[in-house]
C-alpha cells in the first residue's frame, strides 16, 4: 500500500476524517507519489490539527496509549543493526533524551545532533555543552560515539554528518545499511531531511512536511542517501517524534510556540537584582530571587521578560496573565499545563562553582551569579527544570 510523501502514513480514500486520506480522484494505484489531505493543508493551508493532541491531555488513557504506540513503532528496531540519530534542541538537552530509548537500540552507535545552535550567542562554550551532553547520553546507556552541533534549517554541518553516517556503513564489521534519524516532536527532524535533500540537489523544494505542529511526521519514512563500499543501498529512515511530556513546546497552541522558539540569534538579556526581586518569562515561569545576584537570560528574544519587586507580584499576576504576561495566550492553553510548582535554590558562587545554570525544558536557560542568594521558581509541574553549576 501507498504512504504519503510527507509524513509517511499509509494512504487510504474511505475515511475523510482518518488519516492519510486521499481523494480517489488523487488515486494512488497509479503509483504516483502524494500528500494526504491532512499534509496538504498544512502545506498549502497552514491548518493548524494540534486541537487532536491537545485532547489527549484531557485523558490519561489516551495519553498512555498515544505512547505506547510510538514504543510500539519504535520496536522494530530491536535487533536490527544501524546507526542512530538522535536529534535534540540546544534549548532543551536535558529533556531531549526519549525515556528508555536504550532498551529499544540495544548497543548500536549513537550519534547525537543538538540542533538550532546557530541561534546560540557566540559567548556559548559548545564544546563544554558537548561534553556534558555525551555524558547525559551515556548515563542513559547509550552507545554515544558523536556529538555534532548543527542547524537543520540553515544546513550547517550536514556534510560532516553524511560523511561520518557514510564511513559507518562503509566499514567491513558494520553490517546495518539504516541510520534512524530519532527526537521528540518538532525537535526539527523533517526539517533535517528536507536539508539533506536539498543540500545534496535532490529537490528544490520541501519534501517531508515540516510545521511548528506535534506529530507532523506519523510513520516511518525512509530516504535513499547512497550506496556503500558493498555495493548495497543506504537509507537515512525519517520516524514519528515521541510525545515529549516534559517540555514547555508541547503544551503550546501555534500564536505561544512562534514567541517560545527562537527563530533568530538570541541576545542575553541579563539584570543586576537586589533584594525581594522578581521576574516572569511570559506567564509560564515565575523566578523571585532573595539576594543579590546576576540574572542572565538565553531565551527567545520574542518571549517577554518582565521585572517587578515581589510585593507586586500577585497583583501583577491577576492583571497582567493573559494580556502582559503571555504565554500561555487564554485560559484554555494554561489548563493543558495542569498545577504549578515551586522550587526554592539556595545558591552561592566560588571557585569552584563560578555560576550556576538554569535549564527550563522547551524554554531555555537562566544563567546565575552571586555570593549568597535564593531564587524560587514557579512553574507546570509537568515541566523539567535541571540546575547544573558551570553549564554555559
Amino acid at each position: 500500500m501507498s504512504k504519503c510523501i510527507g509524513c509517511g502514513i499509509k494512504i487510504q480514500s474511505t475515511d475523510k476524517e482518518a488519516p492519510g486520506y486521499v481523494p480517489v480522484s488523487a488515486t494512488v494505484d497509479r503509483g504516483e507519489a502524494v500528500y494526504c489531505k491532512r499534509c496538504y493543508d498544512v502545506i498549502h493551508h497552514n491548518k493548524d490539527y494540534s486541537s487532536a493532541t491537545y485532547e489527549l491531555f484531557n485523558d490519561s488513557k489516551l495519553l498512555v496509549n498515544v505512547i505506547n504506540d510510538y514504543y510500539q513503532k519504535l520496536s522494530k528496531l530491536k535487533g536490527e543493526k544501524a546507526l542512530i540519530l538522535l536529534l535534540i534542541d540546544v534549548l532543551d538537552i536535558y529533556s531531549g533524551f526519549i525515556p528508555k530509548l536504550s532498551e529499544y537500540i540495544g548497543d548500536n552507535p549513537v550519534m547525537i545532533l543538538v540542533n538550532k545552535t546557530d541561534v546560540m550567542p557566540k559567548s556559548i562554550k559548545l564544546n563544554t555543552l558537548g561534553e556534558k551532553i555525551k555524558q547525559i547520553g551515556l548515563n542513559d546507556n547509550l552507545n554515544v560515539r558523536d556529538v555534532f552541533f548543527i542547524s537543520a534549517l540553515k544546513q550547517k554541518n550536514i556534510d560532516d554528518i553524511i560523511r561520518r553516517v557514510m564511513d559507518y556503513f562503509n566499514r567491513t564489521y558494520f553490517r546495518g545499511n539504516k541510520t534512524y534519524l530519532l527526537g521528540s516532536t518538532s525537535v526539527g527532524k523533517s526539517t533535517f531531511v528536507n536539508s539533506l535533500l536539498k543540500k545534496y540537489k535532490m529537490i528544490d523544494n520541501d519534501l517531508i512536511t515540516t510545521s511548528y505542529q506535534h506529530q507532523t511526521t506519523l510513520d516511518f519514512i525512509p530516504i535513499s542517501i547512497g550506496t556503500n563500499n558493498k555495493k548495497e543501498e543506504c537509507f537515512l529512515v525519517d520516524t514519528p517524534g515521541y510525545l515529549n511530556l516534559m517540555t514547555a513546546t508541547t503544551y503550546l497552541g501555534l500564536e505561544s510556540l512562534k514567541q517560545v522558539v527562537p527563530r533568530t540569534f538570541i541576545k542575553s538579556r541579563s539584570y543586576q537584582l537586589k533584594e525581594n526581586q522578581t521576574m516572569f518569562l511570559g506567564g509560564l515561569v515565575t523566578l523571585d530571587f532573595e539576594g543579590d545576584v546576576n540574572v542572565s537570560y538565553f531565551v527567545s528574544n520574542d518571549l517577554y521578560i518582565h521585572r517587578t519587586k515581589t510585593s507586586n507580584k500577585e497583583e501583577l499576576l491577576t492583571k497582567s496573565m493573559y494580556k502582559l504576561l503571555v504565554p500561555p495566550v487564554d485560559e484554555t492553553e494554561l489548563k493543558r499545563f495542569g498545577e504549578f510548582t515551586s522550587k526554592t535554590y539556595t545558591l552561592s558562587c566560588d571557585e569552584e562553582f563560578k555560576h550556576w545554570d538554569l535549564c527550563i525544558a522547551g524554554i531555555g536557560y537562566v544563567h546565575l551569579t552571586g555570593e549568597n542568594f535564593k531564587v524560587t521558581v514557579t512553574l507546570p509541574r509537568t515541566i523539567l527544570t535541571t540546575l547544573v553549576p558551570n553549564l554555559l
